[in-house]
């Protein structure tokens, strides 16, 4: 069937399983049901045509034009996507496992509730396209790039992002735990209510972001910033973050190490950031800058703190009881200096070489 033309056709329930397409013409057709398992339909045009439910199972979809193409509930486990033209084409419900996407066209293109677990997208546009409760567990995407796009309750455990732009994206409820995430831009994201348990971010921007009732428990995070980003009522137990910027950041009653293990922070500027009514069980900062930050009525008894500086910070009624200040060597104290420290709680705390 290579170069024939089957514009506008109704193909409804026909079996073409392992056939030689190339370059055939199908736009506006109507291709329900249709099994095309196996086959070889690359440089083939799709453009609007009704595929739901269709079986594309292994096929070489390569260099083909499936825009604004209706593939919802399809199969296209295993199927073959290179510089494809997807734009707008609807995948909702479509099952594709162990799919491969390279250089594919997808921006506003709609996965809602697909299933594409163990997928692989490459240097793959998804700019405003909706993933909302799609399933991308195990899946990898390389060099992506899916700003403003749409991805509530989507599942990406155990997934490895490299390299892409989600700069503005609306990620509300994610799951995205023990999942690697490296050069990820996620500036101005919405991730509220995210699960980042276990995660890995590595040089990642996250200014800016919501995380408001996210989970990032036991998260390493580092190499990274996350100037001005919204941490509120936050779960950041037994997390690491090391040469992490949280400059501006609001951590406003966010769990800062509990029964989940403590947290530690390691080379961070958190200058000016907002920990109001913030608590921690156990809470270790080494080389930390709190300058000019907002601690008041914060809970943070029994912290592990050596070169710490809180110069001009406000610290009211925040409980420093049992705090172990690092005193000896150079460097290695923690700085008051300047701050305010009103009906705050010291008592027990080992205050050797803290400067007031």
């Amino acid at each position: 069937l290579g170069g024939a033309t089957f514009r506008a056709a109704n193909a409804r329930g026909a079996d073409f399983a392992g056939v030689e397409a190339q370059g055939s013409t199908w736009d506006d057709a109507v291709l329900e049901g249709v099994n095309f398992e196996g086959g070889c339909m690359n440089a083939s045009q799709m453009v609007a045509s009704r595929a739901s439910g269709a079986k594309f199972e292994g096929a070489d979809l390569s260099d083909a034009n499936l825009r604004r193409v209706c593939l919802d509930h399809a199969n296209l486990v295993g199927a073959r996507f290179g510089a494809t033209e997807m734009s707008a084409a609807n995948l909702e419900d479509s099952v594709a496992h162990g799919a491969t996407l390279d250089r594919v066209q997808a921006g506003a293109a709609k996965f809602c509730k697909a299933a594409l677990q163990n997928a692989t997208f490459t240097d793959t546009a998804l700019a405003g396209a909706d993933l909302d409760g799609a399933n991308l567990s195990g899946a990898t995407l390389k060099e992506c790039t899916l700003s403003s796009a749409s991805l509530q309750s989507v599942c990406l455990t155990e997934a490895v992002i490299d390299g892409c732009s989600f700069e503005s994206a609306i990620l509300c409820s994610a799951v995205v735990t023990k999942t690697r995430l490296l050069r990820v831009k996620l500036a101005g994201a919405d991730l509220r209510n995210a699960n980042l348990t276990g995660a890995e971010l590595v040089n990642v921007d996250l200014s800016r972001a919501k995380l408001a009732n996210a989970c990032l428990q036991d998260v390493v995070l580092k190499d990274s910033t996350l100037a001005g980003v919204d941490l509120t009522q936050a779960t950041l137990d037994g997390a690491v973050l090391e040469r992490v910027s949280l400059c501006g950041a609001l951590l406003r009653a966010a769990s800062l190490g509990g029964a989940g293990g403590s947290l530690r922070l390691a080379s961070v500027d958190a200058s000016g950031a907002d920990l109001t009514d913030a608590h921690a069980e156990a809470l270790e900062l080494q080389d930390v800058s709190l300058k000019g930050a907002t601690l008041t009525g914060a809970q943070l008894p029994r912290g592990r703190w050596s070169a710490v500086c809180l110069e001009g910070a406000h610290a009211e009624r925040c409980d420093l009881s049992d705090l172990a200040a690092a005193s000896g060597g150079e460097g290695a104290g923690v700085s008051f200096e300047g701050a305010v420290l009103k009906d705050a709680v010291l008592s027990r705390a080992q205050l050797q070489g803290v400067v007031f």
